[in-house]
């Protein structure tokens, strides 16, 4: 009996044994269970931080790229306004250009005119002088010759009263 007690209490320690070695495999493996979904949640985690490093980037790859391309448009909308305010300018300059021309014109035309009506005047002035100096020399001959005719009826007359 004492062998059966010694052998029930020897299957009874490797029973204990077994079943703590049991208990201890058990735990390991809810230890790398859990370890296992703690690598996979990592990963998971890790992999979606990465997944969502990447769509910053991206994101911030479409911003630059949409700034760029805003950037390239203004650029081109600022040249194309340059080039029509520069046409526009070209435009009032030639405008501006061909009125002065005009007014030029008219001016040495003007001048033109009004030199040619002070020769015309100057040559009507001078022709008038010419007449009047003609008529007084003409005047003062048809004096002369009346004084002249005068002096000689009175010289006559004279001459005759002598006579008498």
């Amino acid at each position: 009996t004492a062998d059966v007690t010694f052998l029930q209490t020897r299957k009874e320690k490797i029973a204990l044994r077994q079943q703590l070695e049991l208990e201890q495999l058990e735990k390991q493996q809810q230890s790398a269970e859990q370890l296992r979904r703690k690598v996979a949640e990592n990963e998971e985690k890790r992999f979606l931080a990465d997944l969502e490093h990447k769509k910053r980037i991206d994101s911030k790859k479409e911003e630059a790229f949409a700034r760029k391309r805003e950037a390239e448009k203004r650029q081109e909308l600022l040249r194309q306004s340059t080039h029509k305010l520069q046409e526009e300018y070209e435009e009032r300059v030639n405008e501006r250009r061909h009125r002065l021309e005009a007014k030029e014109t008219k001016l040495m035309e003007s001048c033109l005119s009004q030199r040619e009506e002070t020769r015309r005047v100057a040559q009507q002035r001078a022709t008038k002088r010419e007449a009047r100096i003609e008529r007084q020399q003409e005047l003062q001959e048809a004096l002369l010759t009346s004084l002249n005719e005068r002096r000689e009826q009175q010289e006559f007359a004279e001459q005759e009263r002598l006579a008498k």
